[in-house]
């Protein structure tokens, strides 16, 4: 990292940190990061305030014309598995999108490990929307979501559904 480029920035400001890895079994010397406080309030200019105006109407006339789909489901599912390709992605597992897409018509023994894993994206997704309708945001959610997501992949282990 280039301490140099974060050194006089007027969002926040470089402290530094030291400590022991024990893995490594040696000490470092880095800096970290602190961003400055967000404002409490934000001036929005009339140009934002009349796009913002527009796009509530756009939600509010697409949330009018999906009330009227018999499944309005099928619109927003491609979007959710797209998001779990994405999400895994970052994970480290790549499962191309078009095999995603197929693994609802083939067998579950046939399906990779990492489009299995994908799906469990979209699982722990369409789970977590129905739980929030009953539960706030609590224990119990994050490890039934988190039990979802590494269920029969190389994360399920003796602390699945555990916070690590």
């Amino acid at each position: 990292m280039d301490v140099s480029k974060f050194s006089s920035s007027h969002i926040g400001e470089l402290q530094p940190i030291s400590g022991h890895d024990s893995y490594l079994d040696r000490d470092y010397d880095h800096f970290a990061f602190l961003p400055a406080a967000l404002p409490a309030s934000v001036a929005l200019g009339s140009l934002t305030v009349k796009l913002m105006a527009e796009a509530e109407r756009a939600v509010g006339r697409l949330d009018a014309a999906a009330s009227g789909l018999p499944n309005p489901t099928l619109l927003v599912r491609p979007a959710l598995y797209r998001e779990a390709v994405s999400t895994s992605a970052l994970e480290g597992t790549y499962a191309p999108f078009l095999d995603v897409l197929e693994a609802d018509h083939i067998a579950e023994r046939k399906r990779s490990a990492e489009v299995r894993e994908v799906l469990n994206y979209v699982e722990a997704a369409e789970r977590g929307l129905a739980l929030i309708r009953e539960l706030p945001i609590c224990l119990r959610l994050i490890t039934e979501l988190q039990s979802l997501i590494v269920k029969g992949t190389r994360g399920d282990s003796w602390d699945t559904g555990r916070l690590r």
